[in-house]
Formats: structure tokens, sequence, C-alpha cells
């Protein structure tokens, strides 16, 4: 006669824990997008308020799409995967 041993829960698997992981993802995310625009911020923070500036402008604004870009695509991936803790990586080997 063999009892069965209980099912460890694993941690991680309440309510609790996935408001906590889904407020972790959105603080790296934003950092992570603060970080990329960073280069761009400190460009329109330096330049004067004149319309020969505009180009510059525009040059200061060109990091922002690639940056938001994988923002979108790793909320999106985390979305779909709401257990995962880990980042979105594209077939990156797990050891």
């Amino acid at each position: 006669m063999t009892a069965t041993a209980p099912q460890r829960r694993e941690a991680g698997e309440g309510a609790l824990a996935r408001g906590a992981l889904a407020v972790y993802h959105v603080l790296v995310y934003q950092g992570l997008l603060l970080l990329t625009a960073s280069p761009g911020i400190a460009m329109l923070l330096l330049l004067r308020a004149d319309a020969s500036n505009l180009p510059l402008v525009a040059l200061a604004a060109v990091p922002l799409g690639p940056s938001l870009a994988a923002a979108l695509f790793a909320w999106r991936r985390a979305l779909a995967e709401p257990s995962s803790s880990r980042p979105a990586t594209s077939g990156a080997a797990t050891g």
C-alpha cells in the first residue's frame, strides 16, 4: 500500500504572485525603454526651442521607434506566457 505524496505547488501560482510578476514586468520594460530612449531625451533637453533645430529633434526621436517596438513585443510576449518570469528571448538556450 503506497500512499501518494501530496503534490507540491510551485511558488507563483496565486493571484498575488501573478500581480507582483505583472508589476515586475512593467517596471523592467519601462526602465529599459527609458534607458534606450535616454540619448534622444538628453539631446532634446540640450537643444534650444528654435525652428532650425527641427532636423535634430527628428534625429533625436529615431531611437524611440525600435525601443517602443521592443517594449511592445516584450509586453505581448509576457501576456502570452503569464506564468513565465524569464525575459523574452528568441531561441536562447536555457540551462
